[in-house]
């Protein structure tokens, strides 16, 4: 079954509020539900993704203050005119870990102009939904302390700061309700949903599971508006 109109949503959030899962979740019951559905992240594997994540693992060292920022919005280029315009096109849902809103929060949050940063994304599609994953900076940071101890994700993190984090969580509820760049959005609660701490992989995936079949009704009653 394919929805009258291609729908975009975004999903997003600061680090370690478990985007990806969400994402992946969400699109595999809209799929199920019958809905052609595709996932997508930013940043991409296209070619200006691989070099962000050069950078972001500090693999690879900026040379330039707008390097990264610039890069990003070449990637959502690159991402936009060969994924996502073709398959809205073509009426499909997409689900995206990841869009304009983490560009706008997280730079901001560094200091880069926000007029500059909004110009770089004015002309990129909207999403029709996002998808915000919110959580206490300070539970965040634990969480990533204690996946770091484990071994489970890198050191090299650039976003691993309580007062960065802040900082980006701001800048995300100001732009979720900027028109400009959003059109509707939901707020997930995820310190209450799946909880301040870590938990088991299969308890996390049940919690998961869980939000993501409420979050396709909110999705499926908009379909087609």
């Amino acid at each position: 079954m394919m929805s009258t109109r291609g729908l975009l949503i975004a999903v997003e959030g600061i680090e370690c509020v478990g985007k990806t899962p969400m994402a992946r979740t969400l699109a595999s019951l809209l799929t199920a539900k019958g809905y052609d559905t595709i996932y997508t992240y930013e940043p991409t594997n296209g070619p200006y993704g691989k070099l962000i994540r050069f950078l972001l693992k500090r693999v690879m060292r900026e040379s330039w203050h707008w390097e990264r920022a610039l890069l990003f919005a070449l990637d959502r280029a690159w991402h936009v005119s060969n994924v996502i315009n073709p398959l809205l096109k073509r009426g499909l849902i997409i689900v995206c870990d990841r869009y304009i809103h983490s560009q706008l929060a997280y730079q901001a949050a560094e200091g880069l102009p926000m007029d500059f940063i909004e110009k770089l994304n004015m002309e990129f599609p909207p999403p029709d939904i996002v998808v915000f994953l919110d959580s206490n900076p300070k539970y965040v940071v634990e969480r990533l302390s204690f996946l770091k101890r484990k071994g489970n994700i890198s050191k090299s993190s650039v976003y691993d700061d309580e007062a960065f984090l802040s900082a980006v969580r701001s800048f995300y509820f100001k732009y979720l309700r900027d028109s400009r760049f959003t059109k509707e959005y939901l707020i997930i609660n995820i310190d209450e949903e799946i909880g301040r701490g870590y938990i088991s992989d299969d308890e996390f995936n049940r919690r998961v599971l869980t939000i993501a079949e409420r979050t396709v009704s909110f999705v499926t009653n908009r379909v087609g508006r």
